[in-house]
Order: structure tokens, then C-alpha cells, then sequence
């Protein structure tokens, strides 16, 4: 769908900043974070809880360390979004429902309401898909908690008819497979098949619920592609504890729905938040970001159990145990906020912390590469050295863990710092047997990608790189990057009848995606000719007057 709702305000922040730059990005996501508490405050608040309780949770909630990763890494701005939208709703929801609940509502009342729910709703699904589950959080308000009341009375086809709404989307999702297997074709390039994607996750959503109450330095990160995959329910063996665990809280959420209401829904929020990305479809196992909804119910229903809990310790004073648990939370806070504060020490953590990680020792290899060395003509400094011989021994550990990282890292480190290495045909070798056969996400094509930049700015190995994008096309399909990319190597290569990548892109209507004038400026000013790359965005411009050249974009052409 594109999540235009997200873009929009990608391109505000741009606009408004007048470049882009991640301090700006981060800053109005802090902000959306705390939005997004204020507005677990007041849906909480709705639904009649105490002051105290609803301040807990939504502090508690804000403060969460496992959030830092979402909250500073800018596109995650798509999660917060939608859960924005999502808080959003329920909170109006529950604002009307509440007096629905004592006094009914006209049909002129549910249709407004209906009508700005949909909004909300449409917003938070154009920001990620995965606001999608907006309707069902509410039903699961209707069935667990206003229980079908309606003008002081219990209704019992209303609160039926919830109870069943809320068992019908797992019903849909567990039919899925079966109505749509096209859906499912993207299990045949993962390394995991539909059932160890469900057993995996029993485990991943415990996982979530440690990193959010006990989260030790060394187990949150960016990268999780090192968790182990359950290929059996007794390998590991915490697959069956896991599912297990689950099915136990499942059946205790039935059997004390009635007794325990507002507990049983916070696991409820937590489990249906997380129906889209950590079910069936053929998605990653793991990122810390999915749980930033989800872990609104979690909140909530900690701190209705710790509360419980207190209540029965009357010896001790609950602001002590309260601070107890706080301060070390805090601390990890605090550290995550310095490690998130530097690029370089982010990735490096990231490798120490998750060292089967590929992604993060690959990104801490290529963080290492990133170096100034002042001027254009200037030998780089013993330190640099050392620097860069370190990320090359990393990157060599790679190769058989990822030959595709590591090959692509390889090569674009050897032919900027170690020109005329006789190991530069072995890297293209390798990438030209593996591109083939790779598992294409996001990693694998962004590497790939890169080295297809690096023909295009310097004209080496043309031949190769051709060959490796129309790899990179049968394999991730035929992007807007790849194509362009492909034409510009074609008419490097003397290939008669190719189009300029103004025609292609013209070909491809693709004036209507903000990404195709960046492409094509630096494809243009790539090749030197940053006029050219002006030309050609003045064009693209005239054909659609919604496209404008921000003072970024003039500064990297040279034309401030």
C-alpha cells in the first residue's frame, strides 16, 4: 500500500528542516512517542481505571527500554504511527461506549462514530498495515469488558456475537493458507517453513515479554537474526515449554475472563497486536519494534499483577518495591540511550551483544570502512589501517555464515582501500555463484545494490555487475533500484537501443514515486554530470508539480 500516511510526514520533515538529517526525524518521533503515552493515559482513563494505575502503565510504558529501538530508529516512525492511530481509536471508541453503556446512542450516533473510527483506522492502516487490527482490539473491549451492556442492561447477542468475533479472525487466519497460497510462496526463500515460524514465535513472543521487564544490555539490539530457529518442538526444548506456557495462559484467560477482566485484556491486546507479524505470514522471526503496540497490553497487565501483588505484601511500602524494580530499568535505559547516540557504537554493541548475528557483525565491519582520512590523496594513518585489516578479518569470518554480505562487503572495502588486490576477482566470482541462489531480503539486496552503485560510479567490471542485476531482478523481483540501475549499466556497457534513465523512468510512471528523482540524480551525478541530474529533476518536476527540490538535494549536486 506504500504507507503514504508514514511518507507524508517524512517529506514534512524534510520540507520543514529544509534537508534530511536524523536529528529532526528522531525528534518528532520522541515527540509521536510521547503522543502515543498521553494516549494510553486517556484510553485508560476512559475505561474508568484509577489515576494511579492509569499513570503507572503509560509512564511505565514510555520508559520502556525495549522502545529505544523503535523510537530512534526513523523509519520505525511506520510502527509508531500506527499505533498512534490505533491508541487513537480505542480511545474514542471506549469515550463513547462508555456512555452508550448507560444512556444508548441513536443510529445517526453509531453511524458518526462508525464513520471516524474508519477514519482513524484507514490512517493507521496507511501508515502499517498492522493497524489492520484495530477492529478486533475492539471487539475484544466489547466481549471482555462492556460485556454487551447497552443502556444498563446486558444484551446477550451483542455480548455473544462479541465473544464470537473475537475467535473468528484466528479462524481467518488459520484458514489463510488455504484460501490464499499465493500468499505463502515467500516460505520457499526463507530458511524456515510455516510450522517452525509458529513454533519459533511461541518462543520470540516470551522473548518479548523478558526484553520488556528484564532487559539485560546483552540480550536487546537492532539486529535478532541470531535467534534460533525451532525446527521441532524438542529442538530446542523450550519450544514445547513455550507452547505449552502459552496454551496454559490461554486457558486461564477463559476461565477467569469473568473474575479478572481487565487482566486477562491486557494479554488479550498484547496477543492480538501481535496476530499479524508474529503468525502465519512469511515475515522475519524477530524485531524489537513489533512489540511497541503490543506492549501497551503487557503494561497494563503487569501492573494490574504487581499491584495485586503489593497489595498482599502490606509490609513493605509499594513505592520501595516500586523504586527497586525502577532504578535498574532506568540504568538500562539510559544506557541504551547513549549506545543509540553514536552510529559507530550502536553497531559495534550490536556485534558484541549478538555475535552469530550476520547483520550485525556485517554493519560493524562496514561501520569500520566509513572513515575520513582527510584529504583525497592522503595514505590513510596505521590506526585506519589497523581499522580497516579489522573489518576485513570480520568480513572474512563471514563467508560461510553469508557469502553474500560478506563477498559484496569484501569487494567494496578492497576496491576503495586496497586497490589492485588480486582477491577483487574472487569476490565477484563469489557473488556472481551465490546472487543466484540467495535468500533476498533486505540485507542481501542492499549489499548487492551497493555493488551495483560502485560499477556504476567508477565503470569496473561492468559485464559482472550487469550480470548481477539481473540476478538481483529474478530474485527480489523488478524494483524501481534494480531497473534503473540495470538500464544505467546496459548503457554504460555501449548496449544499442537502451533508454535514458529519464525514458525509463517515464516508462514505468514512476514521477508518482518519490524515490525515482532520487535514483535518478544519483545515477546522474554519479557519472559526473550533476547538471544533467538537474535537468533531469526539473523535468520530472513540470511532469508532476507535487515533486519539489529541497536544498538537500541542490547541496549534494553542487548547486547551492
Amino acid at each position: 500500500m506504500g504507507r503514504p500516511v508514514a511518507v507524508a510526514t517524512f517529506g514534512t520533515n524534510a520540507f520543514i528542516s529544509g534537508e534530511v538529517r536524523a536529528r529532526e526525524f528522531k525528534l518528532v518521533d520522541v515527540i509521536l512517542h510521547v503522543l502515543a503515552a498521553w494516549l494510553v493515559f486517556i484510553w485508560l482513563s476512559c475505561l474508568g481505571l484509577e489515576r494511579p494505575t492509569t499513570t503507572a502503565v503509560a509512564c511505565l510504558w514510555l520508559f520502556l527500554p525495549i522502545n529505544v529501538s523503535t523510537v530512534l530508529y526513523p523509519v520505525q516512525r511506520m510502527a509508531q504511527l500506527s499505533a498512534v492511530f490505533t491508541l487513537l481509536g480505542m480511545a474514542l471508541y471506549c469515550h463513547w461506549r462508555v456512555r452508550w453503556q448507560r444512556e444508548g446512542a441513536t443510529v445517526a450516533d453509531l453511524l458518526g462514530v462508525g464513520l471516524i473510527l474508519g477514519v482513524v483506522w484507514f490512517c493507521g492502516v496507511l501508515s502499517k498495515e498492522n493497524a489492520i487490527v484495530l477492529p478486533w482490539l475492539l471487539v475484544l473491549h466489547e466481549a471482555l469488558l462492556f460485556r454487551g451492556t447497552w443502556r444498563g442492561k446486558e444484551i446477550s447477542w451483542l455480548k455473544s456475537g462479541a465473544m464470537f468475533l473475537c475467535v473468528a479472525p484466528v479462524i481467518g487466519l488459520a484458514a489463510l493458507p488455504v484460501l490464499w497460497p499465493d500468499l505463502f510462496l515467500s516460505y520457499a526463500e526463507r530458511s524456515f517453513t510455516l510450522g517452525e515460524r509458529l513454533m519459533t514465535e511461541s518462543r520470540v513472543l516470551w522473548s518479548y515479554v523478558a526484553w520488556s521487564f528484564l532487559p539485560l544490555p546483552g540480550s536487546l539490539g537492532l539486529f535478532h537474526d541470531d535467534f534460533l530457529i525451532s525446527r521441532s518442538l524438542w529442538s530446542p526444548f523450550t519450544t514445547v515449554l513455550s507452547v505449552l506456557a502459552w496454551v496454559g495462559v490461554l486457558v486461564a484467560a477463559v476461565v477467569y475472563r469473568k473474575r479478572y477482566p481487565l487482566l486477562v485484556f491486557g494479554v488479550g491486546v498484547f496477543l492480538i497486536a501481535h496476530g499479524i507479524e508474529s503468525t502465519i505470514l512469511p515475515l522475519e522471526l524477530v524485531f524489537e519494534h513489533r512489540n511497541y503496540l503490543p506492549s501497551v497490553g503487557l503494561v497494563l497487565a503487569f501492573v494490574l499483577l504487581a499491584k495485586a501483588a503489593i497489595a498482599r505484601v502490606t509490609a513493605v511500602s509499594p513505592q520501595l518495591l516500586l523504586c527497586l524494580y525502577l532504578l535498574p530499568l532506568a540504568a538500562t535505559l539510559c544506557l541504551r540511550l547513549w549506545i543509540w547516540s553514536d552510529e559507530g557504537r550502536l553497531y559495534q554493541h550490536s556485534a558484541e551483544a549478538h555475535p552469530q548475528s550476520v547483520r550485525a557483525r556485517f554493519v560493524a565491519a562496514m561501520q569500520r570502512t566509513q572513515i575520513d582520512t582527510g584529504a583525497a590523496d592522503a595514505e590513510p594513518s596505521d590506526e585506519v589501517v589497523s581499522e580497516l585489516l579489522m573489518a576485513r578479518a570480520e568480513l572474512m569470518q563471514l563467508r560461510n555464515d553469508s557469502p553474500v554480505l560478506a563477498c559484496a562487503g569484501l569487494l567494496l572495502l578492497d576496491t576503495r582501500w586496497f586497490p589492485g588486490n588480486p582477491d577483487e576477482a574472487l569476490w565477484i566470482d563469489c557473488l556472481k555463484a551465490e546472487v543466484p541462489t540467495m535468500e533476498p531480503d533486505r540485507q542481501n539486496r542492499n549489499a548487492v545494490r551497493r555493488v551495483l552503485e560502485r560499477a556504476i560510479r567508477t565503470g569496473d567490471h561492468i559485464d559482472d555487475a550487469i550480470f548481477l542485476a539481473r540476478a538481483l531482478r529474478q530474485k527480489a523481483g523488478d524494483t524501481l533500484e534494480t531497473r534503473i540501475a540495470l538500464t544505467q549499466l546496459r548503457r554504460l556497457s555501449g548496449e544499442e537501443g537502451v533508454p535514458t534513465p529519464t525514458l525509463e523512468l517515464t516508462a514505468v510512471g514512476s514521477t508518482r514515486d518519490p524515490r525515482a528523482i532520487l535514483i535518478a540524480l544519483d545515477i546522474q551525478a554519479s557519472q559526473g554530470n550533476p547538471g544533467a541530474a538537474l535537468d533531469m529533476a526539473r523535468e520530472l518536476y513540470n511532469q508532476d508539480r507535487r515533486r519539489y527540490l529541497t536544498p538537500d538535494l541542490r547541496r549534494r549536486l553542487g548547486h547551492e
